[in-house]
């Protein structure tokens, strides 16, 4: 049940009031604003202004903050979370920009960890068809009884 003193707000742009406060006011954005936000994704601060960039240059408002547990800031540290807003109206094609770059980065990890392994000898115990030291004793141990 709606009261009588209960009126909308008459405002022209929206925009012009301010940012929404559901957006934290300690993070920073790609220089496009909204009017309406969603939380897409959560990243280390390390991913969190390249991830702003791409989301600019599509043409994608986008706003970036750090995840503080308990109140506390994080400091410095490249792995610290953080949450990564972008506009409503734009949320598919946020989507689409955001799993583009989780895959590019994913992609350049993955081609590094093959380049850094390529020359490395492979330790017996992880080659197919070795048996691990456990499994060939395993037949000369005797079980203990469970009671």
């Amino acid at each position: 049940m709606s009261s009588a003193n209960e009126q909308p707000i008459a405002a022209p742009d929206a925009i012009s009031m301010g940012r929404p406060y559901w957006l934290p006011p300690a993070g920073r954005g790609n220089g496009l604003d909204a009017r309406f936000w969603s939380q897409i994704a959560q990243v280390p601060q390390a991913m969190a202004d390249p991830l702003l960039l791409s989301l600019r240059d599509a043409g994608i408002p986008g706003w970036a903050s750090a995840v503080h547990p308990f109140g506390q800031p994080h400091p410095d540290d490249p792995e610290a979370p953080y949450d990564v807003w972008i506009a409503t109206e734009r949320h598919d094609a946020g989507e689409e920009v955001v799993m583009r770059y989780l895959n590019s980065v994913a992609d350049a990890a993955r081609s590094s960890l093959e380049r850094a392994t390529s020359g490395a000898r492979t330790p017996a115990a992880l080659t197919p068809g070795s048996t691990s030291r456990r499994r060939r004793r395993s037949g000369r141990r005797t079980r203990r009884p469970l009671f």
